[in-house]
């Protein structure tokens, strides 16, 4: 599909997929640098059933491509969605004891985490009660005020790319343990978390030019835990592997245990579904586990 904004990479359907079933399904895009993600989810059936990715055209903001694409895309646009999710990528997040939490004090809180950010940002959480833990995030106000306009009537929620990771990690409890350590790569940034029989112990993210300096940070992470290499096995998700030279070997140097991530549990998932690697678009999928809680 070709249009003036956006450049459609990959588009995958669920046999299942109606467009008459619009308003069972829940819709989240994440907008990030010159890309978007969008997926949908069949909240009756526990499915995904819909998954896009485009290509933003460098003359283009989102604010200006989401309409545009909107316009020209088959359903995209529709006013029929359950439920619509923002998911927030680049502005930073942290996590604060659910007991704890005050939200009169979130917009200080995130004061300490941004610099040299001139759009308005708007202030919001979402409750880990698993975790007993609240993620304070900053969202986008600009894409906040275009979905509430673009998508008017319809439930309109926000979360944290963290937010998803950490949700799709809960869904295989067997890995949450001492002797894996999560990496999320995406783009140039990449979040590393880390579990002690179920309890989050690191949850952070790290901006990196070079798989060098992905490396210093995993093994950074690795010498604050008080890991062993030898012992400990990297799980690694995302933006990694032969389209994305040297991140993946750098890390298999220094580390004789790394394995690709799979995709979070608890979602169907058909046939179609296996274009998209096993180790891609986890925080996608992983929305679900938000949006059915």
């Amino acid at each position: 599909m070709e249009i003036n904004a956006f450049h459609s990479l990959l588009q995958l359907y669920s046999p299942s997929f109606s467009t008459e079933r619009i308003n069972q399904y829940a819709l989240c895009l994440k907008p990030c640098y010159q890309t978007l993600e969008a997926i949908a989810f069949d909240l009756k059936k526990e499915a995904a059933v819909y998954y896009e990715r485009f290509s933003l055209s460098k003359n283009f903001s989102f604010q200006e491509g989401l309409p545009q694409v909107a316009k020209h895309h088959a359903f995209l646009g529709s006013s029929g969605w359950k439920t619509v999710v923002l998911m927030e990528s680049l502005l930073p997040c942290v996590q604060v004891p659910a007991d704890a939490f005050e939200f009169s004090l979130a917009s200080e809180l995130l004061k300490l985490h941004i610099s040299n950010h001139f759009e308005p940002i708007q202030p919001a959480y979402t409750l880990h009660a698993s975790l007993k833990l609240i993620n304070v995030f900053a969202c986008s106000g600009v894409n906040l005020q275009l979905l509430q306009t673009f998508y008017s009537g319809i439930p309109l929620r926000q979360v944290h790319m963290s937010d998803a990771i950490l949700a799709g990690l809960l869904s295989m409890p067997e890995r949450l343990d001492y002797r894996y350590l999560h990496l999320f790569v995406h783009h140039h940034q990449v979040t590393i978390a880390f579990f002690r029989a179920g309890r989050l112990y690191l949850l952070n993210t790290f901006t990196f030019d070079t798989p060098e300096d992905l490396l210093y940070y995993v093994l950074f992470a690795v010498f604050e835990l008080g890991l062993d290499k030898k012992d400990t096995e990297l799980l690694v998700w995302g933006d990694i592997g032969a389209s994305f030279s040297g991140r993946l070997s750098i890390l298999q140097e220094y580390f004789p245990l790394v394995s690709f991530g799979t995709r979070p549990k608890g979602i169907r998932f058909d046939y179609q579904f296996g274009e998209l690697e096993e180790h891609a678009g986890f925080e996608m999928f992983s929305t679900y586990h938000l949006i059915h809680q």
